[in-house]
């Protein structure tokens, strides 16, 4: 088992491959960053646990590690689909929670040994096509239907600032200007220099950091139109410079 849990790391993940016996690897609660490595030399691995990093990119395939048990990757930056989990058959925890994850939520069918799943905070939605199992509907009613409308939006949206930079004490004006022929769902972050960020709700709020909430609902558009964010807002002191 290694264990550096809480130990303010950073850079990347290092290359355990030459530890092919290794069980237990937790490195959850740093400040790791990049990518999530491959990991399938370690082919005795059981729990997984990368937590609360600031971990990028798409969630890597797993197949390789037939013995894990537990993958936690919660509270990171991850973007894209759940891939197929479907060769973890023994898997019996996964965390996926609080990333930046896309598309439809699969049907885990094939892991009959799930007793834990968490997926909230992430733009997933559940698949029309596919019968969840009893269990993972209860874990999964609180998202909704994917789309069954697949075509381009014929819609073209634009963020206007009042300047290209801001520090404590500017005042925030920040415009959106839609035009076109759709419905969507709206969404506005405001990005930090670190890679944090913010969503803004309607008509103003702010979600906590690096989690994200929509702006507006199933707005139609139908002809131009203007939605100011930011009205002359104040940029407290202990905000980091927004560029």
């Amino acid at each position: 088992m290694l264990n550096f849990e809480s130990n303010e790391l950073t850079g990347v993940i290092p290359d355990f491959r030459a530890l092919p016996n290794l069980q237990t690897l937790y490195i959850f609660r740093n400040q790791l960053t990049g990518e999530i490595p491959d990991f399938r030399a370690l082919l005795n691995l059981q729990e997984l646990d990368l937590n609360r990093n600031q971990l990028t990119g798409e969630i890597p395939d797993f197949r390789a590690l037939p013995k894990l048990k537990k993958l936690a990757l919660s509270y990171n930056k991850l973007t894209g689909a759940i891939p197929d989990f479907s060769a973890l058959s023994v898997l019996r925890w996964l965390y996926l929670d609080s990333n930046q994850l896309t598309g439809a939520i699969p049907s885990f069918s094939a892991l009959p040994n799930f007793i834990t799943l968490h997926l909230g905070n992430n733009s997933i939605c559940k698949d029309t096509n596919i019968n969840y199992s009893l269990w993972l509907e209860e874990q999964i009613s609180r998202f909704s239907k994917c789309s069954t409308n697949y075509s381009p939006i014929a819609a073209s949206i634009e963020m206007q600032l009042n300047q290209s930079r801001y520090t404590t004490g500017n005042l925030i004006r920040l415009d959106m200007q839609v035009d076109g022929q759709a419905t969507v769902d709206l969404y506005v972050a405001i990005v930090f220099p670190s890679g944090d960020f913010t969503t803004i709700t309607y008509p103003l709020a702010f979600s906590q950091f690096n989690t994200i909430q929509i702006y507006k609902p199933a707005i139609a558009i139908s002809e131009q139109k203007n939605y100011p964010i930011l009205n002359d807002f104040l940029l407290p002191d202990g905000t980091m410079p927004l560029s």
